[in-house]
């Protein structure tokens, strides 16, 4: 009996979807709201919701309650969602991959709202076969629990799978979960994945980890 298809666990922002940019200018207007205007240091991406509030809250004393405050540019995000642009040969590729009946995941540190209506705006929510966001279930990447989240809800092994990223924190939580990680870092600068590329190769998962081996 011939092996499973290798299953395939996105990372979303910056991996199927260019949101980055719209994250950042949601947290602008957040904070714009309440009279702040965001410095050019002030850096909107990486980590968590929570932390990157955190890290504001210390900054600019009228900030609202975190939970205000993340609501504020979610709403903004999510009325925006028509704006975003997909990363094309992501999207293109999980469209490969579901044609061939791979089961995939979804894997990100956002929050789920936001999350939902990126994956929903792409056209990827209801094929999904399983998808982790943070709920206050277990540590954000880098630590391995996203990512050992999927391969349970999945029902399968690290062995059974790749991961695919556009970070180092992000590749460092699926190396520890024991993937294989496909890197597709923005700058080009290696995130320490297995391998790396400019974009989502028309490759299958068995030919890239075989590449990598060559």
């Amino acid at each position: 009996m011939s092996a499973a298809p290798l299953a395939v666990l996105w990372d979303v922002d910056g991996t199927l979807a260019d949101s980055e940019p719209m994250h950042h200018r949601a947290m602008c207007e957040a904070l714009a709201g309440y009279g702040i205007k965001a410095g050019p240091e002030d850096d909107m991406l990486g980590g968590t919701q929570q932390k990157l509030y955190a890290t504001l809250a210390k900054k600019y004393p009228g900030m609202p309650a975190a939970e205000r405050f993340l609501q504020d540019a979610d709403d903004w995000f999510c009325a925006n969602i028509a704006s975003l642009e997909p990363m094309r040969e992501s999207v293109a590729m999980f469209r490969r991959y579901r044609s061939e009946g791979r089961r995939q995941a979804a894997v990100s540190n956002g929050e789920d709202r936001p999350v939902r209506a990126t994956l929903a705006q792409l056209g990827l929510l209801e094929e999904l076969d399983a998808l982790v966001v943070m709920d206050g279930e277990g540590a954000p990447k880098p630590a391995p629990d996203p990512y050992a989240r999927a391969l349970r809800l999945l029902g399968i092994g690290p062995e059974q799978a790749i991961a695919v990223e556009d970070s180092a924190p992000g590749a460092a939580a699926a190396k520890a979960a024991g993937l294989f990680v496909v890197g597709l870092p923005a700058d080009g600068a290696p995130i320490g994945a297995d391998v790396h590329f400019d974009a989502m190769p028309n490759l299958t998962p068995e030919e890239i980890v075989a590449g990598s081996k060559a």
